[in-house]
């Protein structure tokens, strides 16, 4: 049997640990977006949350807004296509 690897570190935690921290995402592991006092995870390759302009991004000209589940255009632009 599998056992999913190495666990959080938070007590009663029973998530994945994130990268070479000892914590998982909700307990704090992993990347964090570099906005001064913002608390969420990095997207992707970047360094900010998807509010802050991480993660990936609408191929749609001049658009900005961020795009989920593999897709290339955001909701709004995605029924254009």
């Amino acid at each position: 049997m599998h056992g999913g690897g190495h666990k959080c570190a938070a007590s009663g935690c029973k998530k994945v640990k994130i990268g070479r921290t000892q914590f998982c995402i909700k307990h704090g592991g992993g990347n964090r977006c570099q906005k001064p006092s913002c608390l969420k995870s990095a997207q992707g390759k970047t360094n900010f949350c998807v509010a802050h302009g991480g993660g990936k991004r609408c191929f749609h000209p001049d658009c900005t807004s961020s795009v989920s589940h593999g897709r290339s255009f955001c909701s709004k632009h995605v029924a254009e296509t």
